[in-house]
């Protein structure tokens, strides 16, 4: 395994030095170098999960008398995540596993940091066209609710004001359009506007 002296680009934090931990596929995990002896006590490999790469192994346990695989996931391993809580990447990169970029989460927070779907056409999270006010509209899903936030005249104010209200609704580890923005510095809603007006200039 790989020990790099400078830490590597990434979220504020990092130790000292970064070890590279060699996988499978040509794929690697990074990790800070004070947990590679515990990781390196173990053959790791990566698996596909809903399009992100990640860094696993199995471990046979014994139960009713019968013997199954039970995945355990690097990020897990080294926070020492009890079971049934998740383990999330603050970058969104399953394969960085420095104690920096991982933070502890629940089911609902992983949701509000998933991937833009496919057929996303603005660019943004939770920003989508609203053609009858032609307009740009936020909105964010709170299972089971789907939240409505506002209009807004730029797909960029749209997804400013969509950060503010997942960090509030999820914290500081929720998904952001703009991860380095600062908080609060948001547009107004725009308002809804009368026939015939002028979408763009209507921002009240």
């Amino acid at each position: 395994m790989e020990i790099e002296g400078p830490p590597h680009t990434g979220p504020p934090g990092d130790a000292e030095g970064v070890a590279r931990v060699p996988l499978n596929h040509g794929k690697e995990a990074l990790i800070d170098v004070a947990d590679l002896p515990r990781v390196a006590a173990h053959r790791w490999y990566v698996a596909c999960e809903d399009g992100r790469w990640r860094a696993q192994r199995g471990e046979r346990v014994e139960e009713g008398g019968r013997t199954r695989v039970r995945i355990i996931r690097m990020a897990s391993f080294i926070l020492g995540a009890p079971p049934g809580v998740h383990v999330a990447h603050v970058n969104g990169d399953g394969l960085d596993n420095r104690r920096a970029n991982l933070r502890l989460s629940t089911p609902r927070e992983d949701g509000a940091r998933r991937r833009l779907n496919r057929n996303n056409t603005s660019g943004y999270r939770g920003v989508s066209w609203h053609a009858p006010l032609g307009k740009w509209r936020a909105g964010i899903v709170r299972r089971p609710l789907k939240l409505h936030i506002g209009y807004y005249a730029t797909a960029e104010e749209a997804a400013r004001a969509y950060d503010d209200k997942a960090r509030e609704l999820f914290g500081d580890g929720a998904y952001q359009n703009f991860p380095t923005a600062p908080r609060g510095a948001l547009p107004s809603p725009a308002r809804r506007n009368a026939p015939g007006t002028d979408a763009a200039t209507n921002r009240g």
